[in-house]
This record gives structure tokens, sequence and C-alpha cells, in this order.
């Protein structure tokens, strides 16, 4: 089975993806899973996106599953593999945003190759002229397609955040992903640093003796 993990960097975001990519490629190594982080310019978003998304469709196409993720995310308990997290009958897996406004995230999204999920990957590529507008752009489209469509409802399963979303605020010794969004990238940085400092091996288990309270928490 071919896992690939999917993510991209900037200019802007180079110190905390110095960081994360570190921490995505020990995981994939870990795992025989491929690693495939390209620079995109999020300055210019319009011009490039859809590129980035055909680029995106190839490797699902190349792919048993594609795990897409944010720089501002980091794999902490890795004895938790991606496929742990695929049932036999899914297509696309989403997990709910809880430290937000915003009911899913879709920074942290797994493509199993199935007709279903290219067929919905296609859709964001041919839905462009709609979701380009949006604020937060495919995921707001992402979002009305969930209450509006029931072909897309039969192709996404949206999970619990704790699964594969969870904000450094919530996060807990033992859970698989943590993802430091909705927070300046200063204190992004602060906190990937902290993380890799105490948890950076997927073990998941405190290094240094502590008082009981979680460092650097914002």
């Amino acid at each position: 089975m071919k896992i690939t993990i999917h993510t991209d960097t900037s200019d802007k975001i180079r110190e905390l993806s110095d960081i994360t990519q570190n921490n995505h490629l020990a995981y994939c190594q870990k795992h025989d899973y491929t690693y495939d982080c390209v620079y995109f310019d999020y300055e210019n978003y319009n011009k490039h996106i859809i590129d980035k998304l055909k680029g995106v469709y190839k490797l699902l196409e190349n792919s048993d599953i594609l795990m897409v993720v944010g720089a501002d995310t980091m794999f902490m308990n890795w004895r938790i593999k991606v496929e742990d997290l695929v049932e036999r009958t899914d297509h696309v897996l989403v997990a709910k945003e809880n430290a937000n406004w915003w009911a899913i995230n879709n920074d942290v999204m797994i493509y199993k190759n199935t007709p279903k999920s290219l067929k919905l990957f296609q859709r964001w590529i041919d839905d462009y002229e709609v979701w380009r507008y949006y604020p937060w752009t495919l995921q707001a489209h992402l979002w009305n397609l969930l209450q509006e469509d029931e072909e897309v409802r039969n192709t996404v399963r949206i999970v619990e955040s704790k699964v594969m979303n969870q904000h450094p605020k919530d996060w807990k010794i033992g859970d698989y992903l943590v993802h430091f969004y909705g927070m300046p990238i200063a204190d992004k940085v602060k906190l990937a640093k902290q993380f890799q400092e105490h948890w950076g091996d997927g073990t998941a288990t405190w290094k240094i003796k502590h008082n009981a309270e979680r460092p650097g928490v914002i």
C-alpha cells in the first residue's frame, strides 16, 4: 500500500516549516510513507491554487491513501498510522474544528483513492470560480456542499478534532496530531519548538521533570 503525506511551505512560514517538516519526514520514514513538500506562494494564492490542486490530484491518483496536512501540524503519536484512521467504506475524511468558530478544518484531510474521492477532488478544481470568492475558500465550499449535496455527504466522513486535528489547548499525551491553527505565526513557531523538544520523537511521553502543567500552551 502506498501512502503519501503532502504539505507545502512558503517564505513567510519558513521558520515554522523547518520544525514541522522534520517531524513529518521522520514520521513518514518510520512507516515507509512517501513525503511530498512543495513551495506554494500564498501571497498570490488565486494565481497558483489550481495548479497546486492539480498536482495534489496526481498524488492521489498515484497513491492508495493521501493525507494532506498544513505546515502548522505535527505528528505526536507515531504509534498511530494513517491507515488506522481509514475505515473500509471511507473515501474522504475531514475533522471538526473545536477551538474556533468554524465547523470543520480542511487543513488536515485524508483521501482514499476511490472514484468518489477523485470525483470530489476534481470538483474542487472545477468549482474554482465559486469558492475563490469565499472567506476560507475551499473550507467554506466544502462545508456548503456538505449541507447541500447528498453525494458529498456520502463521500466525506467528519471525525472529531481529537482524531486528527487537535488544537494545542486541547491536546493530551497520546493524541495523534496537533494543529497550531488560529494564532499568529510567532506563537505557532514557539509552540512547535516546545512540542518538538518534549515529544518530538513521536512517543508522546514526558522527557522532563514537570509539575503536571503542559508547557507553553496558549
